[in-house]
C-alpha cells in the first residue's frame, strides 16, 4: 500500500513538471514570435525606399506610418532601434545570445533594458487644479482612433500643443462636433 502511495506522488510530480515545461515552452514561443515580429518591422521600415527618401524628416513619416498600422510612434521607433541593435528577424541565430534573460525575455523587458527611447520627453506636471474642479479646455484636432467600451467611448485625437504634434485620448462626453 505504501509503495502505491509513493508511486502516485511520483506520478503526480512528473505530471506537474511536464505541464510546467509545456507552459514555459508555449510562453517562450509566443514571446519569440512577438520579438521577431518587431525585428521584422524594424528591418522592413529601414529597407524601404520611402523611409530612405524621407529620412531627414522621418519623425512625421514614422508618426503617420505608426498610426496607419495601429501602433504608437514610440513602439515603431523601438522596433527600428531593436533591428538596428540586434539584427534579429528569426527565432534562431547569434543575436539571441545578446539577450541574457534566456526564456524569461519579453518585448517589454527588451524595451526597458535594451532600448531606451532617445529624445523622448519626460514631462512632470504640477497640478494646478484640485480633483473634481471644473475646468474648460478648448482645442481642435482630427479623430484618428476610437475605443468603445461598455462604460464609455473615447477618441484618439491628433492635435498640436505648444507647437508639438500630440495624440490624446478624450471621452465622447467632452467633445463638441462642428
Amino acid at each position: 500500500m505504501e509503495k502505491t502511495k509513493v508511486n502516485e506522488i511520483e506520478l503526480y510530480e512528473n505530471l506537474v513538471s511536464d505541464l510546467k515545461d509545456i507552459i514555459t515552452e508555449r510562453v517562450w514561443n509566443s514571446r519569440v514570435e512577438i520579438i521577431v515580429g518587431h525585428g521584422e518591422i524594424g528591418q522592413r521600415v529601414l529597407e524601404d525606399p520611402l523611409y530612405k527618401k524621407y529620412s531627414k524628416q522621418h519623425k512625421d513619416f514614422l508618426d503617420k506610418l505608426a498610426r496607419s498600422i495601429g501602433i504608437s510612434y514610440s513602439e515603431l521607433c523601438r522596433s527600428i532601434q531593436f533591428y538596428q541593435k540586434f539584427k534579429l528577424v528569426s527565432p534562431d541565430g547569434e543575436s539571441w545570445d545578446k539577450l541574457k534573460e534566456g526564456k524569461n525575455v519579453s518585448w517589454a523587458l527588451i524595451k526597458q533594458k535594451y532600448l531606451p527611447m532617445g529624445g523622448a520627453k519626460e514631462i512632470t506636471l504640477t497640478p494646478k487644479y484640485k480633483l473634481g474642479a471644473e475646468v474648460k479646455v478648448e482645442f481642435s484636432g482630427v479623430i484618428i482612433g476610437v475605443k468603445d467600451t461598455p462604460q464609455r467611448v473615447v477618441y484618439k485625437i491628433e492635435t498640436e500643443i505648444a507647437g508639438e504634434k500630440e495624440d490624446i485620448w478624450i471621452e465622447e462626453r467632452f467633445l463638441k462636433g462642428l
